[in-house]
Formats: structure tokens, C-alpha cells, sequence
């Protein structure tokens, strides 16, 4: 190993050492083993008295399949080792989340992107972990998904004290997932905020999701008034009366939210007047455009 390698080495970070084991699915005592360590050695580490050696690091490389360079540099796909881990344990999809399937998972996949950039990536983990899901159901946006999936993170979250707006804000986070994708461009040829939001509650739901049913009581160029229905069907199957929860209402409302951010408008207005989730007949969100430009 190159001198600079072997100098980084002793300052990789306790952070990335436990995120390596975490999700690669080692037991304390494997990793201590892996690395060639005493119970007190690695407590050393772990408390920042004592750097990685160079030959615990070849060890971990020579396990994960990654250069101890790639390693250093942060060049390590997480995500990848913990499907790799999954694969190895025979993970298989928890029965809750075989059937009803009638989303894409590409709002999920956008909810967890979230998650990670502005809570971090232990939090993710620990999330997929509560559920019992591997990251392989985070890699194709277009793959079908159950809604309870959504609907279950965000009741885990609001246990850990997430408020109404921070699932607003991951609704809004949408706009970050879809801004460079032909799905963003398309948009962002549309004439107005008013286009966008029809299409995006209308048409592009027809093929995104057949969880709930969109309808517009009134639409014009300073909003909208939006009406959600779960499906009859979809909310049988899944032995509940309405779809999701007021915290995936709350993301909703983010994502409309977002409709003017693809003109370089700022933010539209929403406040949901009334909610399947306390007593109403259904979902009713009002949009207001404020029709100006960041």
C-alpha cells in the first residue's frame, strides 16, 4: 500500500467503519474478527484513542471488494453492500408487502433519498431495518410497490417526533428527484403551474399509482382544489377503509406543492381542508399558485 494510503488509513473515521459493518451485516464480535482486533483494541478505535491499522483495513477491503483507495475516498456504494449482505442472508419481502401492490416506487425511493441527505444515513438504515426490507426495493423507480410501504415509514418516523412538516418537505423533495429527468424536462415546458399540477394529478398518476382516486373540484390559473378517494378495491385488499394515513397526506401535499418549482416558481400553497384520516368522506387539499419567481 502507497504511503498516502497507508496515512489515511489511520484517520479513517469510527463512522464509516460501523456503517461498513451495519450493513454489511456483521455481529460486533465478526467485525472484531474481521479486523483482527481485541475487544479492546476496537473500544480504542471506537472512542477515537486509536487509528485503523493499514492490515485491518487490507482485511476489510479484501472482504467488502473494495480498494482500500475507494474506501479512503468514500467511493464505496453502501447501498450495493447491503443487497449484497441481503442476498447472502436469503432475504425475501416481508407478507404485508406482497400484495396491493399498485404503486411505482418512485416516490419512495425519492422519501429515503431525503432521509439520508438530511437525517443521515443511519436513520435509512434503521428504517429498512424496522420494516424489514432490503435496499434492492429502493433501486428501480418503475418496479410496482405496496402503499403500505410509505404508509408504515412515515408512522415509524412520526414515532420518532417527524411533524407534519417535515413530511411536507419530503413531498416537496419530489421536485429534487424528478428536476433531471424527462419526466422534470417535460414539465418544465409546460406553460404554467396550473398545466403541471392537472397533469401531474391526472394523467401522470394513471400511470404512477392506482391507490387513490384524483378528481379536481375547480382548477384555474391561481389553483386548484384537489379531492383524494382511495380505491375501493386497492383499500379492501388491504383490509383498511382509507389508504395511507394523515402523514402520507401531509407528503401529498408537498408534492403539490412542488408543481411550480419546475417553472422557476416559487412554491405553491397547500393546506389539506379536510381529511379522510379525521372522519370526512375524503381528502380535500386546497392549491393557491403565488406566481412569482425565486
Amino acid at each position: 500500500m502507497n504511503t498516502t494510503v497507508a496515512r489515511m488509513g489511520k484517520s479513517l473515521s469510527f463512522d464509516t467503519l460501523e456503517r461498513i459493518r451495519q450493513v454489511s451485516q456483521f455481529s460486533e464480535n465478526q467485525w472484531q474478527e474481521l479486523l483482527d482486533l481485541s475487544w479492546w483494541d476496537y473500544t480504542l478505535i471506537r472512542t477515537g484513542q486509536r487509528k485503523l491499522s493499514e492490515h485491518s483495513l487490507i482485511r476489510i477491503s479484501d472482504q467488502i471488494l473494495y480498494s482500500p483507495e475507494q474506501i479512503l475516498f468514500g467511493e464505496v456504494d453502501y447501498h450495493d453492500l447491503q443487497i449484497r449482505a441481503d442476498q447472502k442472508s436469503s432475504w425475501a419481502l416481508p407478507e404485508p408487502y406482497t400484495y396491493a401492490n399498485y404503486g411505482r416506487r418512485r416516490t419512495t425511493i425519492t422519501t429515503f433519498e431525503y432521509i439520508e441527505r438530511y437525517h443521515g444515513w443511519k436513520l435509512r438504515f434503521d428504517i429498512l431495518k424496522h420494516l424489514g426490507l432490503s435496499e434492492s426495493v429502493l433501486q428501480d423507480p418503475f418496479a410496482t410497490i405496496s402503499m403500505r410501504v410509505i404508509s408504515d415509514t412515515l408512522t415509524y418516523l412520526a414515532k420518532r417526533r417527524f411533524q407534519a412538516k417535515d413530511f411536507f418537505a419530503m413531498g416537496l423533495y419530489t421536485y429534487v428527484g424528478n428536476a433531471t429527468t424527462i419526466l422534470g424536462d417535460h414539465y418544465g415546458q409546460m406553460a404554467s403551474a396550473r398545466e403541471i399540477i392537472e397533469h401531474m394529478w391526472s394523467d401522470c398518476l394513471k400511470f404512477y399509482e392506482k391507490n387513490c382516486r384524483y378528481r379536481f373540484l375547480s382548477l384555474d390559473e391561481q389553483g386548484a382544489l384537489l379531492e383524494v378517494t382511495s380505491e375501493r378495491d386497492v383499500a379492501d385488499e388491504m383490509r383498511v377503509k382509507h389508504l395511507g394515513n394523515e402523514h402520507v397526506c401531509h407528503l401529498k401535499a408537498g408534492m403539490m406543492a412542488s408543481a411550480p418549482l419546475y417553472l422557476g416558481q416559487a412554491q405553491a400553497r397547500v393546506v389539506e381542508k379536510c381529511c379522510a384520516h379525521k372522519g370526512a368522506q375524503a381528502c380535500v387539499f386546497e392549491i393557491t399558485f403565488q406566481n412569482h419567481k425565486h
